[in-house]
């Protein structure tokens, strides 16, 4: 079973997530995980249910802004970022640049 991942990360525990997981009791009351990233643990354990809570935390602030928007208002992101698909389409290096300075002036994680 592939469980999806919204965020390719260097570093990702993906390739470790059964090991932790066989590591974990089941119904734990919360899983935290530090050094987040994609969050490969937590979306692993979500899926099987090995706990009732979450909590993730890294460094990368506008990363951990995504994650709260990927978990808090899933569809209005979705609905931004598929504004942004349809207008880069044609001129996708050109697009990628400004929406690319944008991101480093503002740290917005809908862009």
């Amino acid at each position: 079973m592939s469980i999806p991942h919204p965020i390719p990360y260097q570093g990702s525990k993906r390739g470790l997530a059964k090991v932790i997981l066989s590591l974990i009791p089941t119904n734990a009351e919360k899983i935290i995980e530090p050094f987040a990233g994609s969050s490969a643990i937590s979306l692993v354990s979500a899926y099987y249910q090995k706990a009732n809570g979450y909590f993730l935390n890294d460094i990368n602030v506008p990363l951990m802004n995504l994650w709260k928007e990927i978990i808090e208002n899933p569809e209005s992101l979705a609905g931004k970022y598929e504004v942004l698909w349809k207008k880069q389409l044609g001129k996708e290096r050109e697009y990628y640049d400004f929406v690319r300075n944008q991101f480093n002036e503002t740290h917005r994680p809908d862009l």
